[in-house]
């Protein structure tokens, strides 16, 4: 009866009024936003993050999301892996970093919160341990063909995910952070899917026009796709342009 609540409820956000969605969806939702809950209620508590992100992302709840947001914050890194699925977790950090971004009017109250998320997810990526992360935890793991992640890789591509929507002076910032941190990843499937995840996050349309030039110009002249293939290492064998690809391979 909640999860049923819950994802109807979720629809209801863009036309309640602040109160309304304080007084009754937050309340009704909290419950389920914990740290110690039962496994078996995954799709409850998925069900309680999916009307958080929902309230924050109506505009006229902007106070309330002001006052909420970072408690869910904390909340949300607390809930994963054990009680939230890498998607719904990629999803979830990545809309609160977009909320907290230009041109979102959360970024013009408190400026570095989106900084402050960014390295919150970093924290949590390096303090990860690289087992994959468990079946009965991962939706989109039902299909037995999709590969099973890792904590530490679910966390670093939710990282690459955000970059499309961080501030050019802050993009300056993450971009070689997020490429070196793909070096740390030592499962080489898991590996190629994050640099195949930063190369989309790059081309595929993610960013705005000024956003997308700048990462062109890191990518082929500012050292970007060395970072991202190599690390800090020179690579061995080596001998394209810096920007060039080669034949097997768009990245």
């Amino acid at each position: 009866m909640d999860i049923c609540f819950l994802n109807t409820a979720e629809q209801f956000t863009p036309v309640l009024d602040s109160n309304a969605a304080n007084d009754l969806l937050i309340v009704a939702a909290s419950p389920y936003l914990c740290v110690d809950g039962d496994r078996r209620l995954l799709e409850a508590f998925e069900a309680a993050h999916s009307v958080m992100l929902a309230i924050f992302a109506a505009p006229h709840n902007l106070e309330l999301t002001a006052a909420q947001l970072e408690p869910y914050a904390l909340v949300l890194f607390e809930c994963f892996p054990r009680l939230l699925s890498p998607r719904q977790f990629r999803l979830a950090a990545k809309q609160l970093i977009q909320l907290t971004s230009s041109p979102s009017p959360l970024q013009e109250q408190r400026p570095h919160l989106a900084s402050t998320l960014m390295e919150l997810v970093y924290c949590h990526f390096h303090a990860a341990v690289s087992r994959p992360t468990p079946r009965a935890l991962c939706i989109e793991a039902y299909d037995n063909h999709v590969q099973p992640m890792s904590e530490q890789g679910v966390l670093l591509l939710a990282l690459i995910d955000s970059l499309a929507f961080l501030r050019i002076d802050v993009l300056a910032e993450w971009l070689p952070v997020a490429a070196q941190s793909i070096q740390l990843i030592h499962d080489p499937v898991l590996s190629h899917a994050c640099k195949q995840r930063f190369w989309d996050v790059l081309s595929d349309g993610d960013m705005d026009v000024e956003r997308a030039a700048f990462c062109v110009t890191w990518w082929s002249t500012g050292g970007g796709r060395r970072m991202v293939l190599y690390g800090k290492e020179k690579p061995r064998g080596e001998f394209l342009m810096n920007g060039a690809s080669n034949d097997s391979s768009k990245l």
